[in-house]
């Protein structure tokens, strides 16, 4: 893991990586100490003190706590887009250690000095997340220099705001507008590697066009999850600039949310600048520069502010960094089966608690059951609610199936990838909810197939599903989704149109309704206490959004009888 590579040296990380030690920039800090002393010495202690004796503890601490919630929030994001596999914590705050101590914010392309991580992919999105960042801070910007300007009657002249403006607007077009543009243009990279290529002495120019190339079709796929990170990416740029307000309202100072990204806008443009990384202490003179200038804040509670924001900043980011690195080395432990994550889960008397009401939808999905199959039966409250003469059931969990024979069900413990162990043409009715989810999509045609073995001439299945086509259903159970409540990281919704060309070539005829089902997982441990509190203020606003419209699709599909050749309608 990080750790682990980072303590293995550099023969571990290839030939040409770079020495820290070597580096000509790793005594940067020193000259942002002297600056911060510099200015210290101009102010003079005997104003700072005063200053930082009549600090308020209690909105440090709040400032302190929006600092943590905005580092969540990006950890979130890299997990989003990375998958929950790679330590996406560890590697968040590598690079953005590194990126705080580099010139022109290279340093955040770090991870990439450990091998398991040097792919296009990683590559592809640090750079597609410093532009994400890059673009909520300038936007923010701008929107606090249109906001300031027409509300404010402070002592920065209108002019000189729309000025500004002017200036953050191209920033976003040269930082942010032009490198999106050209990282989607494949084609463009490959001719020019391949020109490079065969002109000597430009040969590793050209495979680093290349390189370039396949880091365009990497970014490209980042499609349908760059929505969910442009939300978070200004969820926590927003997040920082409260913490500003917070840090003066220390002070005694209350400064609008609109003057604050103007500041913070202008503090990121200087930490672009090669030569003035965040290290150097320029980009927050640079913030206190304009805090004086539009809102007439002393230089001695500038002085003490800037000291206080670095003091509480760093213990703050490298307290997490520590627990970041050491959640990359709990990544060592193999996830637990989905056997083993049910039975913790029916570890008590019942698995799922459902409405009646869901319960009577699902019972009349098939009139006159017959002989029943509970494929993935539970803890058996779905069959036990079901007026069949006879049912049997499986699942995957030793602890589900004994719950499931206590409410009457013959049940067995069986994998729904495997062969089913009952007889060819055994049932009259098959009831397959809320079981494909669970299975990866290339053993769909297998247990189909067995499905329509085990069912008698003219029998019916039906199956139930969450629907992906909701977003609220997609959200809470998408692997990669911060808000995801599903037990397992593997079993996103279904899109039914995924599903109907499978039984439609297995000979299936069906047709398919939308259905609610609300069922209540009694035992909620499989998150940790503080991700479900940070979970629920966002479930519950979706919830409410979502509202009662169905949130699963029933497809009910029939046999065909002896002798009838299969049909397909949909």
């Amino acid at each position: 893991m990080i750790d682990e590579a980072l303590e293995a040296g550099p023969q571990q990380v290839g030939e040409r990586a770079p020495s820290p030690g070597k580096s000509a920039w790793r005594h940067v800090w020193i000259v942002g100490a002297g600056v911060y002393l510099f200015f210290l010495w101009w102010i003079g202690w005997n104003r700072l003190a005063p200053v930082l004796a009549s600090v308020d503890a209690l909105s440090l601490l709040a400032m302190a706590g929006a600092m943590v919630f905005s580092l969540c929030v990006r950890v979130v994001k890299w997990r989003v887009v990375l998958g929950p596999d790679l330590g996406a914590a560890g590697l968040y705050f590598l690079a953005k250690a590194g990126g705080d101590w580099s010139p022109g914010r290279v340093g955040e392309l770090a991870p990439l000095m450990l091998r398991r991580y040097r792919s296009a992919r990683f590559g592809a999105w640090i750079v597609t997340d410093r532009l994400l960042e890059m673009a909520a801070t300038l936007g923010l910007g701008a929107v606090g220099i249109v906001g300031y300007g027409l509300i404010s009657a402070g002592p920065m002249p209108q002019a000189r705001l729309y000025n500004m403006l002017f200036y953050v607007c191209l920033a976003v077009a040269v930082l942010v507008a032009a490198p999106a543009v050209l990282l989607t243009r494949r084609n463009f990279f490959i001719r020019l590697g391949e020109w490079l290529q065969g002109r000597a002495g430009l040969r590793r120019l050209g495979r680093a066009a290349l390189l370039l190339g396949d880091v365009s079709v990497e970014v490209r796929g980042f499609g349908t999850k760059l929505p969910m990170a442009s939300a978070l990416t200004v969820l926590a740029t927003s997040l920082d600039i409260i913490v500003g307000m917070l840090l003066f309202r220390s002070f005694g100072y209350s400064l609008s949310f609109l003057l604050l990204a103007v500041v913070q806008c202008a503090h990121a443009l200087a930490s672009t600048i090669p030569f003035t990384p965040n290290a150097t202490g320029v980009p927050y003179l640079v913030g206190a520069g304009v805090l004086y200038k539009a809102a007439g804040i002393p230089v001695d509670v500038l002085g003490a502010g800037v000291g206080v924001s670095v003091a509480v900043t760093n213990i703050v980011f490298w307290s997490a960094f520590a627990v970041g690195v050491r959640g990359v080395r709990r990544q060592k432990k193999p996830a637990a089966g989905q056997d083993a994550v049910f039975d913790r889960l029916a570890a008590g008397d019942t698995l799922y608690a459902y409405s009646k009401e869901s319960l009577s939808r699902l019972n009349a999905l098939v009139p006159d059951k017959g002989r029943l199959l509970d494929i993935g039966c539970g803890d058996g409250a779905i069959a036990a609610g079901l007026d069949a003469g006879s049912v049997a059931g499986f699942d995957i969990s030793p602890r589900c199936a004994q719950l499931a024979a206590g409410r009457g069900v013959l049940a067995a413990v069986a994998d729904a990838r495997a062969p089913l162990p009952y007889l060819s043409e055994a049932f009259d009715t098959v009831y397959c909810v809320d079981v494909l989810h669970h299975l990866p999509r290339e053993a769909w045609p297998g247990l189909v197939v067995e499905l329509r073995r085990v069912l008698k001439p003219a029998g019916r299945l039906a199956v139930v599903e969450p629907d992906a086509r909701y977003a609220f259903v997609r959200w809470t159970q998408a692997p990669w989704s911060p808000v995801r409540v599903a037990p397992c990281a593997d079993e996103p919704a279904i899109d039914p149109a995924e599903l109907e060309p499978v039984l439609a070539k297995s000979g299936f005829r069906f047709e398919r309704r939308p259905i609610r089902i609300d069922g209540e997982q009694v035992c909620r441990s499989v998150f940790p206490l503080w991700q479900r509190l940070l979970k629920a203020p966002f479930v519950i606003a979706l919830a409410m959004w979502h509202g009662k419209r169905p949130n699963k699709f029933a497809i009910l599909c029939e046999k065909e009888k002896s002798g009838i050749p299969p049909h397909n309608a949909d």
